[in-house]
């Protein structure tokens, strides 16, 4: 086949996708102007997948970052003048199938099964606590949404993503009730949660000042590598500067034994942060920067 008659790869995404028999699976599609060979390992396959397609690549080479959990990244290289390679850079090893759509655009979908999500987080029992609620509004942001508002947003997406992977979801609220923080911690500690995420925004008089922040128990050990984690997981998914982690003796620090982290997913009282907030996109992917850090948490 000569080159100028080759397939062209013209765009590469991801999704994650519930599937109707069960489970949830992470789908890599591939998309080009007409059907196309390619060649991929056995269906278990190692961490790292490549894809070799007789194509040629018509949108630009290079790393497409992800961090859905499961899948990190997607490159697409031009090795040859008629082979375009995809590498799929995997989190943990697992079951792939491939299923083509000779159609326009023609696609080849990868479904990666995010069983081994499952495995690690089977049977966790974590309490999520969006923070403030009822006459307890928390900060206000400078076009008046309130604290107390936008983290029962967030809960909600970290509780699907949780909840789609095995894990036991418990709120200390989710709808808008008061609740004194005693009366969190002590439900944390009956109910005997694997671990504890408080969710909030910062505050500062000076609107210029910006960026999420992460605070841990101190009394519980691993909890400082838990807000070091999701500190990291949090700026592959949003554009934010993060703060100096911070222990919490005040609030965390009455979980004794429980790990805790308390994370202020923005600086409300920032024009822009606050804007960020009246977007859907952008709770789903602090919520995604959450899911991953517990995850690698969970596996160190």
């Amino acid at each position: 086949m000569a080159v100028g008659k080759l397939p062209r790869i013209t765009n590469i995404w991801s999704r994650m996708v519930s599937r109707a028999e069960g489970g949830w699976e992470t789908q890599v599609v591939i998309e080009a102007d007409t059907p196309f060979a390619y060649t991929l390992p056995n269906s278990t396959g190692p961490i790292t997948l490549c894809i070799d397609t007789k194509a040629r690549a018509v949108m630009p080479e290079g790393a497409i970052p992800v961090y859905d959990g499961l899948l990190k990244t997607v490159t697409l290289q031009q090795t040859d003048a008629e082979t375009a390679r995809v590498i799929l850079e995997r989190e943990h090893p697992g079951r792939y199938t491939v299923a083509t759509c000779n159609t326009l655009p023609a696609r080849l979908i990868i479904r990666l099964d995010r069983a081994p999500l499952a495995a690690i987080l089977a049977g966790k029992k974590i309490m999520i606590d969006p923070g403030h609620g009822g006459t307890d509004r928390g900060h206000r942001g400078p076009v008046n949404l309130w604290e107390k508002d936008v983290v029962l947003i967030t809960a909600a997406k970290l509780a699907a993503l949780l909840g789609a992977a095995g894990a036991e979801i418990l709120y200390t609220r989710s709808g808008d009730t008061g609740m004194d923080g005693p009366v969190r911690i002590r439900r944390a500690r009956e109910r005997g949660v694997d671990l504890f995420v408080t969710l909030h925004t910062g505050f500062s008089p000076q609107t210029w000042v910006g960026g999420n922040r992460v605070l841990y128990n101190p009394n519980e050990p691993r909890s400082s590598l838990l807000a070091e984690l999701v500190r990291d997981a949090l700026r592959e998914q949003v554009n934010l500067k993060g703060k100096t982690l911070r222990p919490d003796p005040v609030y965390l620090g009455h979980l004794g034994g429980i790990p805790g982290i308390a994370v202020e997913i923005v600086t409300i009282s920032n024009w822009v942060e606050e804007g960020l907030l009246r977007m859907p996109r952008f709770h789903e992917k602090t919520a995604l920067g959450i899911f991953n850090g517990i995850l690698r948490w969970l596996v160190k």
